[in-house]
């Protein structure tokens, strides 16, 4: 038998480590290592370009790389 979760993913951002994820997007959590380049309007997670939306702009600016 399959096991089914459905979790908001503000429950999953609650439990990731903040220094490793970042909330980019309301879709979006990503890994920071993972992320290869990135400007003010995405990030790039080798060739996948993922948004930044605007209410996250100002917290994804906080970390360095």
């Amino acid at each position: 038998m399959d096991a089914e979760f459905s979790f908001y993913l503000n429950s999953v951002e609650l439990m990731l480590s903040k220094d490793m994820f970042a909330r980019i997007h309301r879709s979006f959590i990503v890994s920071l290592r993972k992320i290869t380049a990135y400007s003010n309007y995405h990030v790039e997670l080798g060739k996948v370009e993922i948004p930044i939306g605007r209410k996250y702009k100002g917290t994804f600016r906080r970390w360095e790389f």
